[in-house]
């Protein structure tokens, strides 16, 4: 295992979590698949932008560095990850709506489930998207988010050690 060489010097990127999470979910969570997939959806909505922050099953899968991680701990990283989701939805931390193309402006492909957080604005934004305004929230859909391995700096590392 390789150790964590620590947090680096300067201004980090935070990911606000409400306090909720610590003092209601974190002491019921008992599945580790729950908890990296429930970390990583607070994460990956937080970088979101505009009125519709949701995520999806093949974006999450796209993110090889979390995907990695999702596997050294439970083995089948797919299965990891369908669970955790599953175990967040039941949960309440998550709320799913399954969008059909159409409605989200593409001419092909199958029904997808869209994952938003369970808060007053992942709530209004699937009520919309059931009252049929969804190509009222946004143009364009929202990209994808990955994480990325933080690159140190040449001076940084220097410093460090």
């Amino acid at each position: 295992m390789q150790g964590f060489s620590g947090f680096p010097a300067g201004k980090q990127p935070v990911v606000r979590i409400p306090n909720t999470f610590f003092t209601e979910l974190l002491p019921a969570i008992d599945d580790l698949a729950e908890l990296k997939v429930t970390l990583y959806c607070l994460w990956i909505l937080n970088h979101k932008q505009g009125e519709l922050r949701y995520t999806r099953l093949a974006e999450i899968e796209a993110d090889h560095l979390f995907m990695e991680g999702l596997a050294s701990a439970e083995g089948d990283a797919i299965a990891a990850l369908k669970r955790g989701l599953e175990m967040a939805e039941a949960r309440g931390l998550l709320l799913r709506v399954k969008v059909w193309p159409a409605a989200s402006g593409q001419t092909t492909g199958e029904a997808e489930d869209w994952y938003f957080l369970n808060s007053e604005h992942g709530r209004a934004a699937i009520d919309r998207i059931r009252r049929g305004e969804l190509h009222k929230l946004v143009e364009p859909l929202p990209e994808d988010v990955n994480l990325q391995a933080q690159r140190h700096h040449i001076f940084t590392l220097y410093e460090q050690n």
